[in-house]
């Protein structure tokens, strides 16, 4: 159990995904797609970028993408709202 805690911190700190995961988040306007794009992408390159890659490490890295993406989707989403309150 302390390593999969272990391994979901460092997953949280690798700058790449979240540069990736707010990118997603801020620009694709339905969160489904958001989800797809930020998990996709790190995965993918993950995958890609790791000699052999193991299931339990992008299974970790997927859940983290999907947390970044969606805290950064629904504040960006309650932003919106509430310029849209003030503006009308």
């Amino acid at each position: 159990m302390e390593t999969l805690l272990i391994a979901f911190l460092a997953v949280l700190a690798d700058p790449i995904r979240w540069i990736i995961c707010i990118l997603s988040a801020w620009f694709i306007r339905n969160y489904i797609g958001a989800l797809a794009a930020g998990i996709g992408i790190t995965v993918g390159l993950t995958a890609m970028l790791v000699r052999n890659p193991n299931g339990p490490l992008l299974f970790i890295g997927a859940i983290a993408s999907a947390i970044i993406v969606s805290i950064f989707y629904f504040w960006r989403k309650s932003r919106r709202e509430k310029a849209a309150k003030t503006s009308a």
